[in-house]
């Protein structure tokens, strides 16, 4: 069952600096029908990510029971035009895939499901799968798999630092919305409303609180304007775009199929979702994801 609360996701564009290529032609109508189940016929280059996931908590700092037995971290893969599939449960994660935000390539075989975000990797045994050393054996190591993720969060933490734009999207469907207005939504992220602080009245934001955090080595910036003549996708303005998924429901699609929905949405409208800002923040209409639950998908490096 899932609970009513407006949630946000927030997605680093992994892609941002390679060659992705526009899923539709600029200021034409977006289609959000889903696609049929495919597999793929050659390597397909993507990146592994690691999706982290953090779960509502009572007072004494303990996951509610109605989370317990789900799991903090997924394996998912995006692919070059910024859509992220969740690897099947139980499915084959190949053992070279162990950094967020590797160069990787799906195998032949390798089945997309759009209507279930999910991909299945077909059992290729020890192969690493990695972009550049495909089919090189795995050294041996004394780190774990465990340890080397910890490894790999500690560089990417380290690494984010500088000046990174952010846009946040508000998400509309056709049985509800994002229940904040755009100007709500820039005042909460950047501390601006229509593009003055003196109308936000809010001290700490998304923008300061991470600055303060990093002691003013990380600063987030609003996504350059940019208009749109799609009637689906909105101009984008001081740091905030709206799309409007007409034929999604929080009913009938998870949160995976309609974040994916709305990354090909701003891809039709803008040319390439990735290449919008150095972060992308999805904001989802209640009941789209499970109650209590946020998630982020980042590469290492790349946030």
């Amino acid at each position: 069952m899932k609970l009513r609360i407006a949630s946000c996701l927030l997605a680093s564009t992994a892609f941002s600096f390679s060659t992705a290529k526009a899923a539709g032609v600029r200021g034409k109508d977006s289609n959000t029908s889903k696609q049929q189940r495919r597999v793929l016929q050659g390597n397909t280059p993507a990146k592994y990510l690691v999706q982290d996931i953090q779960y509502q908590h009572d007072e004494s700092g303990r996951r509610l029971n109605l989370f317990q037995n789900l799991p903090e971290k997924l394996d998912t893969v995006e692919l070059e035009d910024g859509l992220i599939y969740k690897i099947n449960d139980g499915g084959f994660v190949p053992p070279g895939w162990t950094v967020s935000g590797q160069d990787i390539f799906l195998p032949p075989s390798t089945i997309i499901d759009d209507a279930t975000a999910t991909i299945t990797l077909p059992n290729s045994g020890s192969d690493r799968l990695l972009e550049g050393d495909a089919y090189v054996p795995e050294v041996e190591s004394t780190i774990t798999e465990d340890q080397e993720r910890n490894r790999s969060q500690l560089r990417r933490q380290m690494a984010v630092v500088g000046q990174k734009t952010v846009l946040a999207v508000k998400v509309a469907v056709s049985d509800g919305a994002y229940e904040y207005d755009p100007s709500y939504l820039e005042c909460k992220v950047f501390g601006t409303t229509n593009g003055s602080a003196d109308n936000c009245n809010d001290s700490y934001h998304l923008t300061n609180a991470y600055s303060e955090c990093s002691y003013g080595k990380l600063q987030f910036t609003k996504a350059t304007n940019d208009i749109c003549g799609n009637d689906n996708v909105s101009s984008i303005s001081n740091g905030v775009v709206t799309v409007t998924l007409p034929t999604a429901s929080t009913t009938d699609d998870d949160e995976e199929v309609i974040r994916n929905a709305v990354t090909s949405a701003l891809n039709t409208a803008f040319g390439s979702a990735t290449s919008l800002a150095d972060h992308v923040m999805y904001c989802l209409p209640p009941n789209t994801m499970f109650g209590g639950v946020w998630d982020s998908d980042h590469a290492n490096g790349g946030e």
